[in-house]
């Protein structure tokens, strides 16, 4: 009959099932987080902070220093350092790792890619990029200071290591104070920055000991004097 609904056709559609997981694995630290924990500026102590990221010697640093990390037991010379996103890696020699040491107390966020770089990486390591702060038309700065001496350290050696052993080197001293002031000199138009950092360190030296005759001209010879170790200090 004229008019009767003979056939019914039904339209269906799904939305495309796109897999969103990625092998991709990152670690955001704040630079607010960086600025409140209480360890040195040393970006080797901001490696603790990431499960399964080392240090390729396994050791806190005290002091700002050049440092190899890896991660999961990789090789040591796998992890990269990059500022802003560019390889700080040199071109020759080391195969490809930094000797560029970040300022950590201005950073404004540092990440970890912690696996599944990006086909631009040059290895399948850590990668740890830090960001640093721009510039802004509010005036703001930091001070930050820490240090400790040989009294604020101590072993669990007894005796009978110690006629094995000699004796752990200590640090004598170690002082780091950093200020940093920023803002605009013309809104919108100029900013400035301005930033220093000053370092003294005195690291003992076992089994060595100060001259008894040193600066008196009558006498040659070494005496060691007992009371006094060697020590080795740096400033920067």
């Amino acid at each position: 009959r004229v008019g009767e609904l003979q056939e019914t056709v039904t339209v269906t559609g799904e939305s495309t099932i796109v897999d969103v997981q990625s092998a991709r694995r990152q670690q955001v630290i704040d630079g607010d987080v960086l600025n409140t924990i209480p360890t040195s500026r040393s970006y080797n102590n901001v490696l603790q902070l990431v499960p399964g990221v080392v240090a390729g010697d396994g050791q806190v640093q005290l002091r700002p220093t050049m440092l190899l990390f890896t991660a999961h037991g990789g090789s040591t010379e796998d992890g990269r350092l990059t500022l802003d996103g560019i390889n700080t890696g040199a071109s020759r020699g080391g195969a490809g790792v930094s000797g560029y040491i970040p300022d950590m107390q201005n950073a404004a966020e540092v990440t970890f890619t912690i696996s599944g770089n990006l086909g631009e990486a040059e290895t399948g390591g850590p990668q740890m990029t830090v960001v640093p702060r721009s510039g802004g038309n509010t005036f703001n700065g930091s001070f930050f200071i820490s240090g400790l001496n040989d009294s604020m350290q101590g072993d669990n050696f007894d005796a009978a290591q110690l006629s094995v052993l000699s004796a752990p080197a200590k640090s004598l001293l170690l002082r780091d104070y950093q200020v940093s002031i920023g803002g605009p000199v013309l809104r919108d138009r100029m900013w400035f920055f301005f930033n220093h950092r000053r370092i003294d360190a005195a690291d003992a030296q076992p089994g060595i000991f100060a001259n008894k005759n040193a600066g008196d001209p009558t006498k040659f010879t070494y005496v060691p004097d007992f009371t006094r170790q060697g020590r080795i200090d740096q400033s920067r």
